[in-house]
């Protein structure tokens, strides 16, 4: 197998951002809310010999930026032809033509882009040079969901009029934060969907038993909710969609079939490794305490997540690669959930009591969002 990074891999993208690769780039997120979600986003070309040692610049490497002016970008995604879709979370497809070096709108979708809602996520259908067929994940202004939609493109031209809504899911607009928005195929032909907690932040794991809106509980543990998760679905030509083997809740015993990862705080970003294993990269967004609290939980932790397989991975309950626990105050005694075997008792919650077991982060870091 090859080696693609050294063996402590945590240090290697702390030395790789502090070159200047992904950190000058806006990729490195700080605490502040809402900075690290709205990315400016630019892009790069290197030569990088990753098994080596230590990334290093080659001696002619210049930072082009090809994109500038953008408002609130979201994301960025190669397309099959060759060009590179941006979103703006108010609603604006962009398309940047690496040819000519020039940049056109191919639309606006009309969104509700308040909290951390809009337009989110793209993802490519497999066979999209011949369908041209793209998903939109988004924030529509009519009704307080999340959706994913099917668009055609005709050319450079969003097709509004062509929409196909392929899943929605019921959220609360009443209060931030945590939209996650990301999207992905695999090489079967699944689409991965990254789905934020839809609850406040907090300094340790919001637990609030007087308030649905800044429970995570009703969303992320909860077995019965598509939020604070990743789904994964197969698409269908009509429209529909048909749920792959091998997700957390097969056949929706226990939980909702679409789940694949449940457990998530704000997964903002994921990558789907389409082209060798299918397993999945993702981002999570940690919360905001400054210092662990032996009564409460631990520090703030932002955490990268490798999935191979279907699985809880812990949030509001647990974070990190430890599964450092935060405590259920709110129970008439207080206690720390095992790993093994974690409860949701909140009233919020609409699905099973007793959850799958919790899996560590891959990699944890303290109050650093590593996304590229």
């Amino acid at each position: 197998m090859r080696k693609l990074y050294p063996e402590n891999l945590s240090q290697f993208i702390k030395k790789t951002l502090r070159l200047g690769l992904i950190e000058e780039l806006g990729f490195r997120f700080s605490k502040a809310r809402f900075a690290r979600i709205n990315l400016g986003i630019c892009l790069i070309f290197s030569c990088i010999n990753l098994t080596e040692g230590w990334a290093q610049l080659p001696n002619d490497f210049q930072r082009v930026e090809l994109s500038t002016g953008l408002a609130n970008a979201t994301t960025m995604t190669f397309a099959p032809d060759g060009r590179i879709f941006l979103l703006d979370r108010y609603g604006e497809v962009l398309i940047y033509h690496t040819d000519t070096q020039t940049r056109v709108s191919a639309g606006t979708l009309p969104v509700f882009h308040e909290l951390e809602d809009g337009l989110l996520g793209i993802a490519f259908d497999p066979n999209f040079l011949v369908n041209s067929y793209v998903y939109l994940h988004y924030s529509p202004l009519s009704e307080s969901v999340n959706r994913v939609s099917r668009f055609t493109m005709d050319g450079d031209v969003l097709d509004l009029g062509s929409e196909v809504v392929v899943l929605d899911w019921p959220t609360q607009r009443s209060t931030c934060c945590h939209s996650g928005g990301d999207m992905g195929f695999d090489s079967q032909g699944n689409l991965y969907i990254a789905t934020g907690d839809n609850s406040q932040h907090s300094d340790y794991a919001p637990l609030f038993e007087n308030n649905t809106f800044w429970s995570a509980e009703k969303s992320s543990s909860n077995m019965n909710d598509l939020r604070g998760k990743i789904l994964r679905i197969t698409p269908q030509a009509n429209g529909t969609y048909t749920v792959p083997s091998g997700n957390l809740f097969p056949g929706g015993v226990g939980g909702l079939p679409e789940i694949y990862v449940m457990g998530a705080r704000n997964p903002y970003r994921i990558f789907v490794d389409k082209e060798d294993t299918d397993w999945v990269f993702w981002g999570d967004v940690g919360p905001d305490a400054n210092t662990a609290d032996p009564n409460i939980g631990p520090e703030g932790l932002d955490e990268m997540n490798l999935t191979k397989s279907a699985g809880n991975y812990g949030w509001p309950y647990f974070a990190g690669s430890d599964n450092d626990a935060y405590k259920i105050d709110y129970a008439p005694t207080p206690y720390f959930n095992d790993p093994a075997a974690p409860k949701n008792i909140s009233i919020w919650n609409t699905g099973g009591e007793n959850l799958p077991a919790a899996m560590s982060s891959w990699l944890e870091f303290f109050h650093e969002s590593y996304f590229a």
